[in-house]
């Protein structure tokens, strides 16, 4: 079912994105020109096509060399077939990665190996034409003078905090933990990688000579900088794991790049859709003949099977470098939804949902692997797989009864099987060490910390009277969150990340961190301007002191304090800034003898009014009660099963013509899951809570425990008036805090396969 729930998410892209490409250009002008197309360009492009899938063979190789591992050619070549197939119909890279690992695990190839040596081999080729594009895009800025992208302002905020993210994760986090003293030896290993830069360069250009190749049979006699920037922006936008193995990507692209240089719409998605067919046709071949190989030479191939790979490196963890990685990067990127600007508009997406997506790929041989020690208790896996057959049977049910809603299949479904590959990412590390899974918790709450002081940071600078770009600040904040309500409830789950490090001892002898975490939340909270994330705030401290778990009271009250001054301070703000900021314009007026232009005074009050705080808010109020009075209306129709998944979503469309959700997931569950998915979901819930207050029980589960019930309470108790059901923070988190350590899983059970 998830396999087909992705396979049918990337068709939707890549077909949507095709037909309406092929839509604008008149696909009879498109089929026109690829009939148009010569001869012998067809063939150059096919022998540059099978150079580009050869060299990324003999790369993978390269990187494979690199971490120590040398399977066979035959090995190397039939996981690169299968994993070309995967990467055609199960999600690009996430596909590609477990196939190969599938294949070559009985080579002697762990399966975290084969995930890291594709991940880098896919990601140091998108880095290197990326660096490329940067260079492309500047070359044509330069030459064309077209707008820069819309969202590049936000692009590069993002990157820029992400660097002081990981700058400060490895002075405060990986440092004090001894993480680093490998540094200059890893760095040393990964000196050694160049053969595979340099395979890569020439990979990509045999990929930019069929391109040109295609061109020229067209009839585009142009071979000039220009063009060939053009054609190195299509090929990263096309390699990027966000689509159909490239399709509809690199067509809509092609039109767009090569539109911009002057090139005719048709013959710039004609050579896409060429590109597109060579190589579709290549990996049937390459299927057909690794096929053909390994049943002609099953016998040798078995044989070959029982011996190990070689291993150039012995004594590395494999497993846990690999799922230490993913983790803390997931645990980095889940606060960063991207803008990307496409024709019309633009598109919000998250990288770590890659990660999660892997890990739920991954989580049948985890599961299969630890089967005599799971790493979640069982009655809560089970409730997890209650929830998920709920919204199947939920999502195939709305099908039925009002057809098929993007809505529904993108954000609901596809939307919960992201949230499950969280959960499963946060749970992965329990299968580590308990050193690894304080890093993560630690990583964690650095990332959303850092986040808060940069933007509270950005908020003094534009108090001070800096003008920001609003792609690189605004009032309310909210990050890079998506909006306000989101922020707020990453500030929470940051908080109740503390609280569970507090407890652990992870501050040691820096106690009062917990005290300087919650303040610099509260504050982003605060300036949010979210109701719920003021309400999530003092349902925090209130749960904070109530279950103190093994400690006591009294050591957490400074933090209690602190956290409320900090709020008493921030409804004061606004005050104090209407009244100094002019006395300082006044002090500067007299000195310098000139007077404050209309313009600044304005500018004051506005942002005087945004550090306001006001709890009225008539419209979204009026949008709140008429979801929830409607979605419970929707309930008494269908009490059982309710109405469907996506079910309110299309009865507002086709009513209003504009989109709101039920404000409520409780109301929400009921009116689209029945009586029975509201009871399975409340009982799952229910479980995970049992589960917090039986670890606060005992010493050595109680930081991990009293972490979890914040997380839970805040998020139920916000639930109630708002749509949180699906943020990836909490189910991170939840996973991370509800996983169980390794000396309380079933002891005496067979070791687990390596």
């Amino acid at each position: 079912m998830a396999r087909g729930l992705r396979l049918a998410f990337l068709a939707l892209i890549s077909l949507g994105s095709l037909a309406a490409t092929l839509y604008f250009a008149g696909i009879d002008t498109v089929i026109e020109t690829l009939g148009s197309i010569h001869w012998f360009s067809i063939v150059v492009a096919a022998v540059l096509v099978l150079a580009n899938s050869l060299l990324s063979l003999v790369r993978f190789r390269s990187v494979l060399a690199g971490l120590g591992f040398q399977p066979s050619w035959r090995s190397l070549f039939f996981a690169h077939s299968i994993g070309q197939v995967s990467n055609q119909i199960f999600l690009n890279i996430i596909g590609q990665s477990l196939s190969r690992a599938a294949a070559l695990a009985a080579d002697g190839v762990p399966f975290s190996a084969s995930v890291i040596a594709t991940y880098w081999e896919r990601i140091q080729a998108a880095a290197i034409l990326f660096l490329l594009s940067l260079v492309s895009v500047w070359y044509l800025f330069v030459n064309i003078h077209f707008d820069l992208l819309p969202a590049g302002f936000s692009l590069l905020s993002v990157l820029a905090t992400l660097a002081v993210v990981a700058v400060v994760i490895f002075a405060v986090v990986l440092r004090p933990a001894g993480m680093l003293k490998g540094l200059p030896t890893s760095l040393r290993a990964a000196s050694r990688q160049w053969p595979s830069v340099l395979i890569t360069l020439l990979a990509h250009a045999c990929m930019l000579g069929a391109y040109l190749s295609l061109l020229w049979g067209i009839g585009v006699m142009r071979f000039d900088g220009e063009v060939i920037a053009a054609l190195i922006i299509v090929m990263f936008t096309s390699s990027l794991p966000i689509s159909f193995s490239g399709w509809g990507i690199r067509e809509l692209s092609a039109a767009q790049a090569l539109g911009a240089i002057g090139i005719d719409d048709s013959a710039a998605i004609a050579s896409a859709v060429a590109i597109g067919l060579l190589y579709l046709f290549l990996v049937v071949i390459f299927a057909v003949v690794s096929t053909l190989i390994v049943m002609r030479h099953r016998k040798k191939y078995a044989a070959q099977k029982t011996q190990p790979a070689a291993v150039m490196t012995p004594g590395i963890n494999w497993a846990t470098i690999g799922i230490t990685i993913g983790c803390m990067l997931c645990a980095m990127l889940l606060f960063f939804q991207l803008r990307i600007p496409v024709r019309g508009g633009e598109l919000t997406a998250n990288v770590a949902d890659l990660i999660s997506l892997t890990s739920l790929g991954l989580a049948p041989f985890f599961l299969w692997r630890y089967r005599y020690a799971l790493p979640l208790p069982k009655l809560l896996l089970a409730g997890l797989a209650a929830v998920t057959l709920v919204f199947a049977a939920s999502l195939a049910y709305g099908y039925s009864r009002f057809g098929w809603t993007s809505w529904a299949f993108l954000n609901r479904g596809l939307g919960w099987l992201i949230i499950l590959g969280y959960v499963t990412t946060g749970v992965a590390i329990a299968v580590t060490t308990d050193r690894h899974r304080r890093l993560l918790l630690s990583t964690f709450i650095a990332t959303g910390s850092t986040i808060a002081v940069l933007q509270l940071g950005l908020m003094i600078a534009a108090l001070a009277g800096i003008r920001l770009h609003q792609d690189i600040f605004s009032l309310p904040l909210k990050a890079y969150a998506g909006n306000t309500n989101a922020f707020a409830v990453q500030m929470v789950m940051t908080s109740a990340a503390a609280i569970a490090a507090w407890h652990l001892g992870i501050f040691g002898r820096h106690r009062y961190l917990l005290s300087l975490i919650l303040s610099v939340a509260c504050a982003a909270i605060y300036f949010c301007h979210s109701r719920a994330g003021l309400g999530m705030t003092l349902i925090l401290l209130a749960t904070m002191m109530l279950f103190p778990a093994q400690s006591s009271r009294r050591a957490l009250l400074p933090s209690l304090i602190w956290s409320l001054a900090t709020l008493l301070l921030c409804t004061q703000l606004h005050e104090i800034y209407a009244i100094l900021v002019p006395a300082v314009a006044k002090a500067v007026a007299f000195f310098t003898n000139s007077a404050t232009s209309a313009a600044e005074a304005a500018y004051v009050q506005q942002l005087t009014a945004l550090l306001q705080v006001s709890i009225e808010r008539q419209s979204g109020d009026l949008e709140r009660w008429t979801s929830i009075t409607d979605g419970w209306a929707m309930w008494l129709e269908r009490p059982i099963f309710g109405n469907g998944l996506g079910a309110y979503m299309h009865h507002y469309l086709s009513t209003t013509g504009g989109p709101l959700v039920i404000h409520s997931v409780p109301v929400w569950l009921l009116a689209e899951t029945g009586l029975v998915g509201l009871l399975v979901v409340a009982g799952t819930f229910g479980i995970a809570i049992r589960h917090a207050f039986r670890g606060m029980a005992m010493p050595e589960t109680a930081g991990w425990a009293i972490g979890l019930l914040v997380a839970l309470v805040c998020l139920g108790a916000a639930t109630t008036v708002h749509d949180f059901f699906f943020q990836r923070s909490f189910w991170f988190l939840l996973g991370l805090l509800a996983a169980l350590p390794n000396d309380d899983r079933t002891t005496g059970a067979p070791a687990a396969r390596g």
